[in-house]
């Protein structure tokens, strides 16, 4: 399979020259350009989500996240004493 690049130069002109390629290579680089797109998509998408979440129920996720920093051993476990329990937003509590 024979491909034409085209090499960009500044100033806006261009140069095309030809390459022999593998169909192999050719798949791969397909998939990979439809893997980055497909990471973008969902990227865009995740970001919309969270632009959408209440200012309060994103302040009540950071504490969480601040609580569980704060306790988070070295073996990667998190533990809760009573006290941080009770500080805790109800709809973390169980």
């Amino acid at each position: 399979m024979v491909l034409t690049l085209f090499c960009l130069i500044v100033g806006g002109n261009y140069a095309p020259f030809h390459v022999a390629v593998d169909g192999d290579t050719v798949s791969h680089l397909k998939k990979a350009i439809k893997t980055e797109a497909e990471e973008k998509a969902d990227e865009e998408a995740e970001a919309g989500r969270v632009a959408k979440i209440p200012v309060k129920r994103k302040r009540d996720w950071n504490e969480l996240n601040v609580v569980q920093k704060d306790k988070q051993g070295k073996d990667v476990s998190t533990v809760f004493s009573a006290v941080d329990y009770e500080s805790l937003p109800k709809r973390f509590r169980t």
